[in-house]
């Protein structure tokens, strides 16, 4: 797994109110990916989105994350200052004519915001980040063609269709998804929070806010920051593996039968500076290497038998029945 880079979408406040996370949790997602990946890929805005995030970052794990086993998502920026202050004056309500909950989220801070900015391109120099180019309009597509003819009964095009028929609003859906593509086809910014808001002067005030809408615009907007050399086992969609070996449910479980649940409670101590330092030795050492390509292993294995023994199943349905409308849904084409 050399090299291998994991996405934090955990680090995002909307990610830990849909999970209802707390540091306990946040730590373990964390450690979890020290302990399986090269390095960890965040997003800086979640630094000063999430008071969680903040903590991490500035207090609780300071002295073990580092440019080693950390990298900022920084797009098509060289700093974390120059993104931030990019972020600002484009968000700006002047220049907007609104006012979205990410600008105010940042303006908390006051100063704070670029003095930690600064901190953190001495801590995680501009030339060992991560750079994904194109994340906006990666997201204005994703969002389109979410809105287009789709099959997905997830995509926000079926819950706009079930929303307006189960609510009988007096709202023609093909006109409102034509406006909404067009809004985000042309609008200057289009994020999370300026396309729920255009949702909600739409009429859509309770869909834009519901938890099935939201975690589908948020999923939309984690994929686009993301590309091939980067893996995000906190986001599970229709495709993904059965068992991914970067999950922290299944990487914790492993470890506590393996090792004990002690020693998992001793290493996700996050007051303690000693469990810290075992964290960072333990990931770095050639042992524990060996022991990841031994975990890898046996976990890539099952997931191949558990796809094979599911096809093999599809095709002995198929053949004994000869017509069974479910077949074709026994084993998503995704993963042909």
């Amino acid at each position: 797994m050399a090299g291998s880079l994991v996405f934090l979408p955990e680090a995002d406040d909307d990610y830990q109110k849909m999970a209802t996370a707390d540091a306990a949790w946040l730590l373990e997602r964390v450690c979890c990916y020290l302990l399986l990946a090269d390095r960890i890929v965040v997003h800086p805005a979640y630094l000063w989105q999430s008071n969680l995030t903040n903590n991490l970052f500035f207090r609780d794990l300071c002295g073990l994350l580092s440019g080693q086993n950390v990298a900022m998502l920084l797009g098509e920026w060289n700093t974390t200052e120059d993104y931030i202050k990019a972020r600002m004056d484009r968000l700006n309500p002047r220049t907007l004519q609104q006012t979205v909950p990410e600008y105010l989220q940042y303006k908390r801070w006051g100063e704070t915001l670029i003095d930690q900015a600064r901190l953190v391109d001495h801590v995680f120099p501009a030339q060992g980040q991560v750079f994904v180019t194109g994340r906006d309009p990666k997201f204005r597509a994703l969002l389109d063609r979410d809105l287009a003819p789709n099959i997905d009964p997830q995509s926000t095009r079926a819950q706009l269709s079930r929303h307006i028929r189960m609510h009988k609003l007096a709202l023609d859906f093909e006109t409102e998804t034509t406006k909404l593509q067009e809004f985000v086809r042309s609008s200057r910014v289009v994020s999370v929070d300026t396309f729920s808001l255009r949702l909600a002067k739409a009429g859509f005030l309770e869909l834009c806010y519901s938890q099935p809408f939201r975690k589908r615009l948020l999923n939309l907007y984690y994929h686009a920051n993301l590309d091939e050399r980067i893996r995000a086992p906190g986001l599970r969609v229709i495709g993904d593996p059965v068992v991914d070996a970067f999950d922290a449910e299944v990487f914790w479980a492993a470890f506590d039968r393996l090792f004990g649940n002690s020693a998992r409670t001793g290493l996700l101590s996050a007051d303690s500076p000693a469990a810290m330092t075992v964290v960072m030795r333990l990931a770095e050492s050639q042992e524990w290497r060996e022991f990841r390509v031994v975990y890898f292993t046996v976990l890539d294995e099952l997931e191949q038998a558990l796809w094979w023994n599911a096809r093999l199943l599809g095709k002995t349905i198929e053949e004994r029945y000869e017509y069974a409308p479910i077949v074709p849904y026994l084993v998503s084409p995704i993963r042909e």
